[in-house]
């Protein structure tokens, strides 16, 4: 499994040429129903190693992106529904329980 360096590499060398080569898509695994928690990548962020699942949407991946690109952290990291774990979440769309986003701490 690869690991990048950060968010932006895992979006440039990760999730851009998927969506360049797959303009249809949804979602990282293509698949437009059910859960997927199969690890695509992990990256860096704040000084922890972050997994995201491949049934993360793509939009969601590059609304983050470009609020990196602007200097922003669109990121905000809440404990899991069950706290087992922490997750990171965009900020503005902290309430939304439908978030599509799947990004976990690595233990």
């Amino acid at each position: 499994m690869k690991t990048f360096s950060s968010f932006i590499e895992l979006i440039e060398n990760g999730v851009i040429p998927i969506k360049k080569n797959n303009p249809e898509w949804i979602r990282i695994d293509g698949q437009t129903q059910k859960g997927n928690r199969s690890v695509f990548a992990y990256f860096n962020y704040k000084g922890n190693k972050w997994r995201i699942n491949s049934d993360t949407h793509i939009d969601k991946l590059m609304k983050a992106y470009y609020c990196f690109i602007k200097g922003d952290d669109p990121f905000i990291e809440i404990p899991t529904r069950n706290l087992s774990n922490k997750c990171l979440v965009l900020k503005d769309e902290i309430e939304n329980r439908n978030k599509h986003i799947y990004i976990y701490l690595t233990k």
